[in-house]
């Protein structure tokens, strides 16, 4: 539900779970969850600097509310509703401790229809579907073997976060859309690194830790990334773009200015002559160029990452996106 999905309108909605029976109050539409448990968030954004765009934000957040079924024939007990208990969940100690907690989540949210390939693989590795893990049951061989998966996994699974999505010449990757499918492993990164990632009729992701030679980007050195006009990416009406800078630790960087992130809602951001814009990535405030600086740590590694919200056509197509994702050149 958004800008572009609902064109921005308001409603009464409500999420249900899969085996949910039951009928909902008139007026009120239907979003049928694969899961028990479900997040939510809430997105809007807000230009920054502008005191007064900020407050018609918080207007809006104040519009907002989340209730139970239950509740909902009450308009004074809207806001509000009691988290159902799901149960104790067991600890569990030792090197297949990993493996018996999937086999409690598999059955707290058992898979959607079409995962017949994980489930068989999941029984393989000892793992059946609605049963806790039953280790006595296992082979020594496949016992060593678990263990070492759970020392080996998240090891990829770190690699997997860094070079996430599809590679680019520009040195850029271009991040799987958020409907994963059965694609498992951009599913776990994601869980890892970015949750609610959005698919691409809503925006398109990029990161990169990598300028246009593939040296890894380093706040002792100074950037800049080159648009030429023709590369500025294309927005439906309300979409915007931006490149946020994060540290090693995969935190937003702290800087003099509190800028965090840069964009065509920057104020200030300013263009050349001829349509082309520069923005320049470096620890100290560039001359003459301060509205186009994106500050960033006084050394070591960093991270950027580049949305583009309600992208236009060629901006969201995996074979013409390039044109838009320039590589980062260092200048120093």
């Amino acid at each position: 539900m958004g800008t572009r999905a609902t064109g921005g309108k308001g409603g009464d909605h409500a999420f249900v779970g899969p085996d949910w029976r039951g009928e909902l109050p008139p007026g009120v539409i239907e979003h049928r969850v694969p899961d028990n448990s479900v997040m939510f968030a809430i997105r809007i954004g807000v230009l920054p600097g502008d005191a007064d765009d900020l407050a018609e934000v918080n207007a809006l957040q104040d519009r907002f509310s989340l209730t139970s079924l239950s509740n909902w024939s009450d308009p004074a007990a809207h806001g509000r509703a009691g988290v159902p208990d799901l149960g104790a969940r067991p600890h569990y100690d030792g090197d297949l401790a990993f493996f018996r907690t999937v086999a409690d989540l598999a059955a707290e949210n058992p898979p959607a229809p079409g995962n017949d390939a994980a489930i068989e693989l999941l029984r393989r590795g000892g793992i059946t579907l609605g049963e806790p893990m039953n280790v006595d049951a296992l082979s020594e061989p496949m016992r060593k073997g678990l263990a070492q998966a759970a020392i080996d996994g998240p090891k990829v699974m770190d690699w997997k976060v860094k070079y996430r999505g599809t590679p680019y010449p520009t040195r850029w990757n271009n991040l799987e859309p958020g409907t994963y499918g059965v694609n498992y492993f951009d599913r776990a990164a994601g869980s890892l690194q970015g949750l609610f990632v959005h698919d691409r009729d809503e925006a398109e992701y990029f990161s990169t830790y990598e300028d246009g030679d593939g040296a890894l980007l380093d706040g002792s050195q100074r950037y800049v990334l080159h648009f030429d006009a023709d590369q500025i990416p294309p927005t439906l009406p309300n979409g915007f773009w931006s490149i946020t800078m994060y540290g090693a630790d995969f935190q937003l960087v702290k800087n003099p200015i509190d800028r965090y992130s840069i964009g065509d809602r920057t104020p200030g951001l300013t263009k050349n002559p001829d349509g082309s814009l520069d923005i320049y990535i470096q620890r100290e405030e560039p001359a003459d160029h301060a509205s186009n600086w994106l500050p960033s740590a006084a050394d070591g590694q960093f991270r950027l990452n580049y949305r583009i919200y309600l992208p236009e056509a060629d901006a969201k197509d995996p074979a013409t996106l390039v044109k838009y994702i320039p590589p980062v050149r260092k200048t120093s």
